[in-house]
């Protein structure tokens, strides 16, 4: 399939967000997208998200090159509407083109979690300051440190719960908040259902801290040093 942005032509999606992320790593960071480029994330945006409508609300007044609020770690874009309010805008065509209410439960169930996983990195580190990474052999310390579920995988966690709790689209959408301005993950409204998932984390996952690059590189394919 053919995709044709502010008249430019790119045969295949990879290639389309690619020319997008070019535009948001080439420019000044709090800096607004001007000239072609700002055409071109504007027809992008129209044309390929597919809750652009409610981001640009009342009108767009620029779009932004920013550093995602989430992690701190990389650029994004966001939008400042002509009435000066702004929310963030995902470039990534997997996360904008369609709706997904699995991946958007599956958000809101890591931040459910997140406590019991900090609290797991912190308890690891002071019962062994020279802890090393079993596939990298890295040093790990907080801010160099992945929690990673080691069989079952937090997929294979998610998916277990599902079935339990017969959890369909219709559902799922029903008991995670629904899209707003600046709200970066999914949240879960169900306060039943976020306790339940939270004991049930707690109770079958098996964790284990490993440095970022054995985490996202290693973890799946390697067996430890």
């Amino acid at each position: 399939m053919t995709y044709i942005i502010s008249g430019l032509e790119f045969k295949t999606k990879k290639l389309l967000e690619a020319y997008a992320k070019d535009i948001l790593y080439s420019g000044t960071l709090n800096e607004p997208v001007t000239g072609p480029d700002s055409a071109f994330m504007y027809d992008y945006f129209k044309k390929m998200h597919v809750e652009f409508d409610m981001k640009e609300g009342c009108g767009l007044q620029s779009i932004i090159r920013v550093i995602e609020p989430l992690y701190g770690k990389y650029r994004g874009f966001k939008l400042v509407r002509v009435d000066g309010s702004d929310t963030d805008i995902s470039y990534i065509l997997s996360n904008i083109t369609k709706k997904n209410p699995l991946r958007d439960l599956k958000q809101a169930f890591r931040a459910a979690i997140e406590p019991q996983l900090n609290s797991f990195k912190l308890a690891q580190l002071a019962e062994n300051p020279q802890m090393k990474c079993p596939f990298t052999s890295e040093s790990l310390y907080y801010g160099h440190s992945h929690v990673d579920h080691h069989e079952p995988t937090f997929d294979q966690l998610v998916s277990t719960f599902i079935q339990m709790h017969s959890l369909d689209d219709v559902r799922i959408n029903e008991i995670i908040s629904q899209p707003a301005d600046n709200q970066l993950l999914a949240e879960l409204t169900d306060k039943y259902l976020k306790e339940s998932f939270c004991e049930f984390h707690e109770k079958n996952a098996k964790l284990r801290l490993l440095s970022p690059l054995g985490n996202l590189s290693h973890a799946k394919t390697s067996t430890p040093l």
